[in-house]
């Protein structure tokens, strides 16, 4: 259904049965089971490891340099947060270039991390009014990356085909909740599209329909059609009306905001 309450998880009125969410639920759910197929089976090497953890670090950095704005500090100053940002990026480099005995490398940034985190943490307290919660977020979340990679090297036989069971599982769980979903009910066969839903107390579906290309929609459709649920035609009946954007032209979305172009994106191309 597509509302739930939050407390005891039961469907809330009215019961409704979305083709966008739905379609939402099964796209992710199908890149969650990828995602574990691939922590599975494909060897993390250190450069994907150490790429992560600087990715970390660098959004640690724009948000220090969005909150410097002249106010005195009474404990750490930024440039003391500016040193660790550093330093620790160094040694990322020097880890990403080497590669070797991974283990001890880790550790060395786990304990510079601390140090960056504690530094973060003080000027965001010091500030007091909320602003500094982003970066002391990107400063705990490099260090969490560092120590999460840490664990992965150092788990033991029992620990680590304890792990890849689970990994397992889950995958097989969420790409089996995907596949079981079945779209065709929503679907008007003499419109060829998709309805916007299925209204369960009435028993029929919603007398609106997803036309546009440029929607949230079209991952439903990719996937239904994917899945065999719909036929490949479908595709062919989402709009493509486009309007001037100054010298060139945009596909008219629902509502025109981000929102409907980005969502798909997440997880399916779009050219």
């Amino acid at each position: 259904y597509n509302w739930y309450g939050t407390e005891d998880l039961g469907p809330l009125e009215p019961h409704y049965i979305s083709s966008v969410d739905s379609g939402n639920l099964a796209g992710h759910l199908i890149a969650l089971a990828n995602a574990a197929r691939e922590w599975r089976t494909v060897p993390l090497d250190a450069e994907r490891r150490f790429s992560g953890i600087a990715d970390a670090l660098e959004l640690t950095r724009v948000e220090a340099v969005r909150l410097r704005d002249g106010r005195r500090t009474q404990t750490v100053t930024f440039g003391q947060l500016d040193d660790a940002i550093a330093g620790l990026a160094v040694l990322i480099a020097q880890t990403q270039a080497h590669g070797d005995d991974l283990a001890a490398r880790l550790k060395e940034l786990s304990t510079q991390a601390e140090t960056m985190a504690d530094i973060a943490g003080a000027l965001a307290d010091e500030r007091g009014d909320g602003s500094g919660v982003d970066l002391l977020f990107w400063a705990n979340a490099t260090q969490s990356s560092i120590d999460s990679h840490l664990r992965d090297l150092t788990l033991s036989p029992n620990a680590a085909f304890g792990l890849d069971k689970r990994i397992q599982t889950l995958e097989g769980t969420v790409r089996a909740m995907a596949l079981a979903m079945d779209f065709g009910f929503l679907f008007d066969r003499d419109r060829h599209l998709l309805s916007i839903g299925f209204v369960v107390a009435e028993g029929k579906l919603d007398q609106n329909y997803y036309d546009l290309l440029a929607s949230e929609a079209r991952l439903a459709s990719f996937v239904a059609i994917a899945k065999g649920d719909l036929p490949a035609r479908h595709w062919f009946r989402l709009g493509r009306g486009v309007t001037a954007i100054g010298h060139g032209a945009a596909l008219i979305s629902w509502s025109g905001s981000m929102f409907e172009y980005l969502m798909p994106s997440l997880v399916m191309r779009a050219p």
